[in-house]
């Protein structure tokens, strides 16, 4: 038996077209902050690592969290109030819910690991840094087997987590036990993802602020470094999402449309903030393409012609900046800007000078 629809609810309303474009949008992003790392090592003439390959892998299940929220739900009435879906819609809201927590739980274990592994590559010279990449690699891992293994015992067996919202012939109340609240599943999972994030972020920056750099270059390797502020931001807001529903309303399909959306945005910003900060040499190439150069410095044009060298912090050109062998394309960034001189920097430098000490 439907049950009447309460007074102030317009059954035309619809969140769907909202949510498809969202989720639209925030993987297309993804996927071109993958496709410019990517570019940007082959520019370097770098091979792929640890870190580019968890980084790919995350965009398998940042997809699964789409198909699982804006393809199969959205066609089962998420999006629209309760009352103007159709009959399955509670059964389907609750199977895209739990598939998407499976999905976005693993993309930001993905997205961090990668992270990390970055941090390894890059500062595990450090005999005081290796502890605490290993201990946010286990705090990380162990977060995300929890929120698993928790998703998957809501209910015995799981599969009444759904089956007890089928309208035909939904299973007895005792045949089945379920003791997980779905919000309090995704507060509880919300708040250690923000303080993992905040110690990400935190880990770099007391090896930044020891390099020889003036200032104001420093707050901008610690900025380049800090763009996970804006995951951050996503966590609050898909946290504060989840705070304000409605625990009481049973129009579930809708009330819970904007966690969706948030959790989407979430995971696929993920995948783009860690891509960002690999990217320089990619913009290089496309900013001397917009000015009418095709080919940048340190690279030979057709005639075989050296064009003249990128300059580094302190003013030598490539073949000197590559006298180690071409393992890091730029020299140390101990000396201070001179007239004339630009400086050019990059993650290469970075781990170059915590190397140096």
């Amino acid at each position: 038996m439907a049950l009447p629809t309460p007074d102030g609810v317009d059954l035309l309303d619809d969140r769907r077209p909202t949510l498809i474009a969202v989720s639209v949008v925030a993987y297309v992003l993804a996927l071109l902050g993958i496709s410019l790392r990517l570019a940007s090592r082959r520019i370097k003439g770098l091979p792929l690592w640890l870190d580019d390959w968890l980084a790919i892998a995350a965009l398998i299940p940042a997809l699964g969290n789409i198909i699982a929220i804006a393809a199969y739900g959205t066609s089962h009435g998420i999006g629209q109030h309760v009352w103007a879906a159709p009959p399955t819609a509670s059964y389907a809201w609750q199977l895209a819910l739990f598939a998407s927590i499976l999905c976005y739980t693993v993309t930001l274990v993905l997205v961090k690991l990668s992270i990390l592994a970055f941090y390894w590559k890059t500062f595990s010279v450090n005999a005081s840094t290796r502890p605490l990449i290993l201990a946010l690699t286990f705090m990380t891992c162990g977060w995300g087997i929890a929120i698993i293994i928790t998703n998957c015992l809501q209910c015995q067996p799981i599969s009444a987590l759904w089956d007890r919202y089928r309208p035909n012939n939904p299973p007895s109340p005792a045949d089945y036990e379920c003791n997980v609240n779905t919000r309090g599943l995704f507060i509880a999972s919300a708040i250690p993802n923000i303080m993992v994030d905040i110690l990400l972020m935190a880990l770099p920056m007391p090896y930044i602020w020891r390099l020889r750099l003036p200032r104001r270059q420093k707050v901008a390797v610690g900025g380049i470094f800090a763009v996970g502020i804006f995951v951050t931001i996503t966590s609050v807001l898909r946290l504060a999402m989840v705070i304000n529903i409605d625990r009481s309303s049973v129009d579930v399909t809708w009330n819970y449309t904007d966690a969706g959306i948030w959790t989407i945005v979430e995971g696929n910003v993920a995948i783009l903030c860690a891509c960002l900060v690999f990217l320089k040499p990619v913009i290089n190439r496309l900013s001397f393409g917009l000015l009418g150069t095709t080919t940048p410095p340190n690279e030979a044009d057709s005639a075989g012609r050296q064009k003249p060298a990128w300059r580094n912090v302190s003013g030598q050109g490539s073949s000197q900046a590559r006298s180690d062998g071409g393992q890091h394309p730029f020299t140390r960034l101990d000396e201070p800007d001179q007239p004339g001189r630009k400086s050019w920097i990059e993650l290469q430098d970075v781990a170059q000078e915590v190397r140096n000490g």
